[in-house]
């Protein structure tokens, strides 16, 4: 194939466009200030004139997807310049491949690339230079890759912050995260009302907006905010990079077993079939299994020819017709299901096993209080080798400002663990038996109501193909299984009207 020579108009070599950026978001705008001001000057000492601009702001050169240099590369086709001046080649691109991809395209569009800063004259010369040029700047990138890598790692292991986002619920101290006052209660409320109340990201935003809580800046905490925060095991105190995990490296907020408790709603909802349609709330979208096939069941509403919704639930291989099982109404099932829970709480030999299971787990330290007092014990052991060095007369300034630290941290973990302390307070079996027996009798008149029971509560429904509705529960710690309509004295009784009411 014959080869295309590329012709450069020589009166387009004294038209260029000005191509600026740079790479991370601790750079300014003065940075690009400074490139095209340099660019400039050596435009008006070389009689070139600027015809327009390209900038890209917080963007890697490591790769090509950037808006303003794309934009450039498809006016080139203009055939209105003939050249792309840059403060720097690197400025174009570190990635070699990339460099000559868009010089080519450049070329073939009659414009080639010029640095103010770094000449490459014409000829097998400026060749050689212009492949070390590439070669240099990919190496530059892939060796900060490696030295941010490095970085990172050690701060972790070290348990420093590595800068950037600040997470909801933490602030940052001497390059380490401390609790942030204003925002660490609002994130264990945020855990409290998704394990507990069952309410969703969007609902524990909208609370929270409602009741005036915002950031220590003053903004707004949006359901996304909620989204991560309920999915970061940073509140476990769990710090994380690519090569290194630190299990103490932030300040813990949540304990184990709520954050566990989180984890398993998060993850039934990955693969729930949409626990909001139509502004219905399906309370057992994830928990929901057929008895036929063993499918998932999801919720779906219809609108009859009067106007009124219906909403019910069904066997997702119904779509598929590889399942004939019935329709459930939504309403019916997620009333059954709570009662069959609520009244299980007055089985006799159940409430004793829950009372006594409660009882025992009360006399455990909250896990939050038992990282606190490992902290304290840390802390003071630190305090105890620096105590030790100033009596050997090894006095600095690092020495000092470091022993004033722990001796803050200290204060403020004894008083943290103070307060905690006076709130744990052990109930007896009397006071348990009442408070499992004012449950029991909640009246369930709500889809508000109904949707925190089974969040609590309920861990998997089947419906089997007879009708009747077997329930797996774990009620304070003691799992259980219900069925719906059995007559087995083991099993809790209830009415099987209500089952037959299903299917109508």
């Amino acid at each position: 194939m014959k080869k295309t020579k590329v012709v450069f108009d020589p009166l387009l070599t004294k038209k260029a466009v000005l191509y600026c950026r740079f790479s991370c978001e601790k750079q300014r705008e003065e940075s690009i200030e400074g490139q095209r001001r340099e660019c400039s000057e050596y435009a008006k000492r070389n009689g070139i004139t600027i015809i327009d601009e390209f900038d890209d702001r917080a963007m890697s050169a490591t790769n090509d997807d950037r808006p303003g240099f794309q934009k450039m590369i498809r006016e080139s086709q203009s055939h209105t310049f003939g050249l792309v001046l840059v403060w720097k080649f690197d400025r174009f691109s570190r990635s070699r491949l990339d460099s000559i991809k868009y010089k080519t395209i450049l070329k073939q569009n009659g414009a080639k690339l010029v640095s103010a800063t770094e000449q490459i004259t014409d000829g097998p010369d400026g060749i050689l230079m212009e492949s070390l040029f590439d070669g240099l700047n990919e190496y530059y990138s892939e060796e900060l890759s490696i030295k941010v890598k490095r970085g990172i790692t050690e701060n972790v292991i070290n348990g420093k912050a590595n800068g950037g986002f600040k997470p909801l619920g933490y602030q940052i101290v001497d390059h380490r995260y401390k609790v942030d006052p204003v925002e660490g209660p609002i994130v264990k409320m945020i855990f409290g009302l998704y394990t507990t109340n069952g309410l969703n990201a969007a609902e524990i935003a909208k609370k929270l907006d409602v009741e005036g809580y915002k950031r220590s800046n003053g903004t707004k905490i949006t359901h996304n905010t909620v989204e991560r925060v309920l999915g970061s095991e940073r509140y476990i105190g769990v710090m994380r990079s690519s090569d290194a995990v630190n299990p103490s490296g932030f300040p813990r907020l949540i304990d184990d077993s709520t954050f566990k408790k989180a984890q398993a709603r998060l993850e039934v909802r990955r693969h729930k079939g949409g626990a909001y349609k139509a502004d219905i709330a399906y309370a057992l979208s994830g928990k929901l299994f057929c008895g036929k096939c063993g499918a998932i069941m999801v919720g779906e509403s219809s609108v009859n020819r009067w106007g009124k919704r219906y909403a019910y639930y069904h066997c997702k291989n119904g779509r598929a017709h590889k399942c004939d099982s019935v329709h459930v109404k939504q309403n019916i099932l997620d009333s059954l299901v709570c009662q069959v829970v609520l009244t299980a709480l007055k089985d006799s030999d159940l409430i004793q096993k829950i009372i006594s299971n409660i009882y025992q787990e009360q006399g455990m330290e909250p896990e939050e209080l038992i990282s606190m007092k490992a902290t304290l014990q840390d802390t003071n052991k630190q305090i105890s080798y620096f105590m030790k060095a100033i009596g050997m007369g090894i006095i600095t300034d690092s020495t000092k400002s470091t022993l004033l630290r722990l001796e803050s941290e200290k204060d403020s973990l004894e008083k943290s663990i103070s307060d905690m302390s006076l709130t744990f307070r052990k109930f007896d079996k009397q006071e348990i038996k009442a408070a499992v027996e004012l449950l029991a009798e909640l009246p369930m008149k709500t889809n508000s109501q109904r949707r925190q029971i089974i969040a609590e509560f309920v861990e998997k429904v089947t419906i089997e193909s007879n009708g009747e509705v077997l329930i797996k529960a774990d009620l304070f710690g003691i799992k259980a299984e219900v069925r719906a309509g059995d007559s087995s004295p083991d099993c809790v009784r209830i009415q099987t009207d209500m089952v037959h009411q299903l299917t109508k």
